[in-house]
């Protein structure tokens, strides 16, 4: 009869800091390069001793900053910048202002503006009665959320509602 054993090894994170800018925008960005090694037995120095809790998180911290130095002043694209696309499709649904956003496929694919869209909860899938299906729903597409509306006030698209 075999028996699992499991062992939780003390984990050393060691992070530092460092800076980027977006290639898009400009905005100068600080990130973080986390490392995390563990104390366990093979876990061992040059000469085969193994390493200590300290010479563990002194390993990690040379990685970290090794890991910082290479990234530190590269190209990278922010956040705002990288969901772009994402927004702005909103903004057009928003100005548009439809009841229902149809797309003839039940799942927006993965990746698209719609997709994203539906992952954050700014719209929901809309279904309609229809006692021919199996359910007796029918997908008849999307329609916004109270949080894209709240979005879209925010943000000077739709008029403050009364």
């Amino acid at each position: 009869m075999y028996r699992t054993v499991t062992i939780n090894y003390r984990p050393c994170k060691a992070s530092t800091s460092y800076k980027c800018r977006c290639t898009e925008c400009g905005k100068t960005m600080s990130r973080k390069a986390v490392v995390e090694h563990t104390v366990n037995p093979w876990n061992k120095n040059e000469d085969g001793s193994v390493r200590t809790e300290i010479e563990v998180y002194r390993a990690a911290q040379a990685e970290a900053d090794a890991k910082a130095a290479e990234l530190n002043g590269g190209e990278v694209v922010c956040k705002t910048c990288e969901n772009k696309p994402i927004y702005d499709h909103l903004r057009m649904l928003l100005q548009a202002n439809p009841e229902v956003i149809s797309d003839p496929k039940r799942d927006a694919p993965e990746y698209t503006p719609i997709f994203w869209l539906l992952e954050w909860k700014y719209i929901q899938h809309h279904h309609e009665k229809d006692p021919s299906q199996e359910f007796g729903y029918r997908f008849v597409g999307y329609t916004l959320t109270k949080k894209a509306r709240e979005w879209g006030r925010k943000n000077g698209i739709l008029e403050m509602a009364a």
